[in-house]
């Protein structure tokens, strides 16, 4: 189980957290899974408690926004996308 959407998370009263897809980034040579979380009407409830090597950013934005984003290439990662798919899917988004 991956930590870092816990890391994320901890700062955040979520009133509904689901993990609802799972990718791998290659296949070919890597035995790795990405696993995607969608959270719900979070609430931002504290600052961050990070370790000392740790360095994460939150930045919050509309759904349009980032589905712009997608549709001019601002998300090269792949798993972004996926992550998206998924949403949009679970949003009933997708037509």
């Amino acid at each position: 189980m991956p930590i870092a959407p816990w890391k994320i998370l901890d700062s955040y009263n979520l009133h509904k957290n689901l993990r609802f897809g799972c990718v791998s980034p290659n296949t070919a040579s890597r035995t790795n899974l990405i696993y995607s979380f969608l959270a719900l009407n979070a609430e931002k409830a504290a600052a961050q408690d990070l370790d000392d090597t740790e360095e994460i950013e939150v930045e919050l934005m509309p759904l349009e926004d980032v589905i712009a984003m997608a549709r001019h290439s601002e998300l090269l990662q792949s798993m972004q996308v996926s992550d998206l798919f998924f949403a949009l899917s679970y949003l009933d988004r997708i037509h």
